[in-house]
């Protein structure tokens, strides 16, 4: 239950900013009863989906993403929404780059490293897999 100053607040961060998810980040309530008391309040919320980023934005987005960042380094950089970030890149046509096959492990091998001591951990690093990946393969190798 929120106070009417509290109301009251909320109301006026809104016409301030126009923006519900700023508010939620400035005072933690969820953007539901943010929109509830805008509602409740008799403003009118304007639902913005996905803003198109700028131009010189979405350009700047592909040419970091041809350089070889993730989408989520990028979208750190440019300080936007990671969906915001691919919605950019399919916008303009750049093909979005998928993960990478997945790594095989001798599990041959991998029982042998573990029957001579060696740690999931360093099996893993030895085949260029997490440990939980090593775990997962030998346990589920077992007859």
């Amino acid at each position: 239950m929120l106070h009417d100053k509290n109301k009251r607040d909320i109301v006026r961060l809104y016409h301030r900013t126009g923006n519900v998810a700023e508010i939620h980040r400035l005072t933690g309530h969820t953007r539901g009863t943010i929109a509830k008391v805008l509602r409740e309040s008799g403003t009118k919320v304007i639902r913005r989906l996905i803003t198109k980023p700028k131009n010189k934005f979405r350009e700047n987005i592909v040419r970091l993403y041809k350089e070889g960042m993730t989408i989520n380094e990028i979208a750190q950089k440019v300080r936007m929404d990671n969906t915001k970030v691919m919605w950019a890149l399919k916008y303009e046509g750049c093909p979005t780059r998928k993960r990478g096959p997945k790594r095989k492990i001798d599990l041959h091998k991998a029982r042998e490293l573990r029957e001579c001591g060696k740690t999931l951990e360093e099996i893993g690093k030895q085949f260029g897999i997490s440990r939980q990946a090593v775990c997962l393969a030998l346990k589920g190798d077992k007859p």
